[in-house]
């Protein structure tokens, strides 16, 4: 898998898991909490150049926080692929 195709799939995990923190039922809610603490480990180990320890900390606090460097880094990553592939 490339980097792009890492990215977006921990993106679209992310943005998906970020839906089901409405829940009402602890045991879902706790769930989907440790879900989304895992793939924001799993970013900062595989991408220590887009994700520093701060962030992570930040991005624990605060999902947006996650969710938006998630969408910063996939359209940097789009638009560097878009400029790989021109003549």
């Amino acid at each position: 898998m490339t980097r792009f195709e890492t990215i977006k799939r921990i993106r679209i995990l992310a943005h998906m898991t970020k839906e089901n923190l409405t829940t009402d039922h602890l045991t879902d809610l706790l769930y989907t909490q440790n879900e989304m603490d895992k793939l924001i480990s799993q970013f900062h180990e595989e991408f220590p150049d887009l994700m520093t320890a701060e962030q992570a900390r930040a991005a624990r606090d605060n999902y947006d926080v996650f969710l938006d460097l998630l969408d910063t880094a996939h359209a940097d990553e789009l638009e560097k692929s878009g400029k790989r592939s021109r003549p």
